[in-house]
Order: structure tokens, then sequence, then C-alpha cells
């Protein structure tokens, strides 16, 4: 009787051992960081010195939906300018270019030479920016620039 008893008990532990070392595991990840979900991203540039001659260095990868240009207080009212809509059709270069005009068209309606002359030179400040990119781009925007997602 002995016997059987140790017997059970040893093929009892190889099972138990068996099944042990030879468990799976299935589980998969509900959430990894490395997972690219893309958003809408409302980020504030006011910290850094982006302006429409230099953004396209840093944002070349990214579709830009809308940006909010500084627009100087004393002629706020002239130009309308708060946000400019991006056609999602065409470039950020030519979007860019296409804001360029017409803001300087709206400068030279209103006799503002001296700042088309300023603003051809050193471009339009940008104080934000609307972009529609995957999570794992904004971060590196982040960490490698003053950049802050904001509210929309």
């Amino acid at each position: 009787m002995r016997k059987y008893f140790i017997l059970i008990i040893i093929i009892m532990l190889f099972i138990f051992s068996y099944l042990i070392f030879t468990k799976r595991d299935n589980n998969i990840p509900v959430f990894s960081e490395k997972v690219n979900y893309y958003d809408l991203y409302v980020l504030d540039l006011s910290k850094e010195n982006f302006n429409t001659n230099n953004i396209m260095a840093v944002f070349d990868d990214v579709v830009i939906l809308e940006i909010y240009p500084y627009v100087n207080p004393v002629y706020k009212n002239i130009i309308g300018i708060d946000c400019y809509k991006f056609n999602t059709i065409l470039s950020n270069k030519k979007n860019i270019s296409l804001f360029m005009n017409e803001y300087i068209n709206k400068l030279e309606n209103n006799n503002l030479k001296e700042e088309i002359v300023k603003y051809r030179l050193n471009g339009v400040k940008i104080n934000k920016i609307m972009v529609y990119t995957s999570n794992v781009v904004i971060n590196k925007l982040i960490n490698n620039h003053n950049i802050k997602i904001v509210k929309r």
C-alpha cells in the first residue's frame, strides 16, 4: 500500500511540475506606449521662436490643420486673421505659402509697407498650431522643444 501511495505522489508531482513549466502566457497587453494612436493636438508654441520660415524644419512629418499666428495688437482688427485653416489636400509648405500671401495681401491693402518687409524677412510668428499626428511624434516634439499641449 505504501508503494502505491508513493507512486501516486510521484505521478502527481510530475504532472504538477509539467503543468507549471509548460504553462504559456496567453495574455495580450491592452495598452502599450509603443502603439501609435493618432489624435488632434493643439500645441502652444509661444515659448519657442517658431515662425513661417522655420516651422517646416520641425513639423515636416506632421499634418498641420490650423495655425494661430501672433498678430500685433495695434493692427489686429485690420488684419482679422486669428486662425488660418490649412487645406489638407495640399502640403504643409504650400499651405504656409498661401497663408503668407494672404497675410501680406491684408497688410498691403492697409498700407503697412514696413510690416510687409519685416514679415517677408523674419516670417510670421506662430503662437499655436493644431496638428493631427501620433502620440509618439508628439512626445518627441515635447521632449525636444519647449512645446505644451493645450485644450482645444
